[in-house]
């Protein structure tokens, strides 16, 4: 972000010599969060601590001044503390620069970071997310969208208010706000709408949504594959091998047994492809990003079985610009 770039960088300078308040160090944050929301980079009910939280951690990467700060006073304090030369050892001794709780920079921002990840984690409601991800979920993989994915400040801000179950579907509005009748979805009103539900499982939105996002995900492979057939079957005819591409962008907690389904669904197909192509080797692979941007911890194997270079930010970028156009235009109608 370019604050951290710019307005954090000109704060550090005195950071350590200066005397902010409590009061000033918060209402400063505070505004910075403020001009956000105006701008839409960030959701107005998203958490806090979450926007601190280092990007491959799963946060917005955003350093906040009371953290430079206090990051700041302490590394001053641990070099007086160390130093050997004598008028930093009086300094020291005066009291003037707090010495005494210091600790070395990567120590202090370890404790900070593991600090925010368990405020965030602590909250029943924005850590669902997390919670309900499968066990075969790649963690580190799955924040990559996060660090390289290069979304729009606004488009990065919807996503992680869907991971946060912060926005205002019908289901919040009936449970929690009481401000609906009703909980069920407004496209199709046949089940609760809650994120879930509308990024992956509404009928009214199947046909069309979820089938642009689906063959979105799929020109990715298409791109970069020469020898497909519509339904991307890929056959290395001097090889004599075969591979049996399938697509999915499931719901976050049905990586594993959407990937698995892929594998068995075409059992059959495989067994008749080798028998009546006189086939060596025939594989199925399937490629699964959520609709939220999980990944499996399998999914390098897949790709590496394709013989090409597929990003898969690439791929769970592509993924959550559909999600995020899904939610826009269903909470929007």
């Amino acid at each position: 972000m370019a604050m951290n770039t710019w307005t954090v960088a000109l704060l550090r300078y005195g950071a350590a010599v200066l005397k902010w308040t409590k009061d000033e160090i918060a209402a400063m944050d505070h505004k910075t969060r403020k001009l956000m929301t105006l701008y839409g980079a960030l959701h107005p009910r998203s958490d806090i601590h979450r926007l601190y939280l280092p990007r491959e951690k799963g946060g917005r990467g955003l350093i906040s001044y009371e953290g430079c700060i206090r990051t700041e006073e302490n590394s001053l304090g641990w070099y007086v503390k160390n130093s050997v030369e004598p008028l930093l050892q009086q300094v020291a001794k005066t009291g003037v620069i707090e010495t005494e709780r210091c600790e070395t920079k990567e120590n202090f921002k370890k404790k900070a970071v593991e600090e925010l990840e368990k405020a965030w984690i602590d909250k029943k409601m924005y850590e669902q997310y997390n919670r309900d991800l499968d066990k075969e979920v790649d963690r580190e993989k799955t924040w990559w969208w996060l660090k390289k994915g290069d979304l729009k400040p606004e488009t990065e801000a919807l996503l992680c208010a869907a991971q946060e179950q912060a926005l205002r579907t019908n289901y919040v509005k009936f449970h929690i706000d009481r401000t609906v009748e009703s909980p069920l979805c407004r496209l199709c009103g046949e089940k609760g709408e809650h994120i879930t539900h509308l990024i992956s499982e509404c009928k009214k939105l199947a046909q069309k949504e979820y089938k642009r996002r689906h063959d979105n995900v799929a020109r990715i492979c298409d791109h970069v594959i020469e020898c497909r057939r519509p339904d991307i079957v890929v056959v290395l005819k001097k090889e004599k091998e075969c591979m049996i591409i399938d697509i999915a962008v499931p719901g976050d907690c049905r990586i594993g047994i959407k990937e698995t389904e892929k594998v068995e669904k075409y059992e059959e197909l495989k067994r008749e492809t080798r028998k009546i192509w006189a086939m060596k080797k025939v594989e199925v692979i399937p490629i699964v990003v959520s609709a939220l941007g999980a990944v499996s911890n399998k999914l390098d194997k897949w790709i590496e079985k394709l013989g090409i270079h597929i990003r898969i930010e690439l791929l769970q970028k592509t993924a959550l610009l559909g999600t995020a156009r899904i939610l826009r235009r269903s909470l929007e109608s």
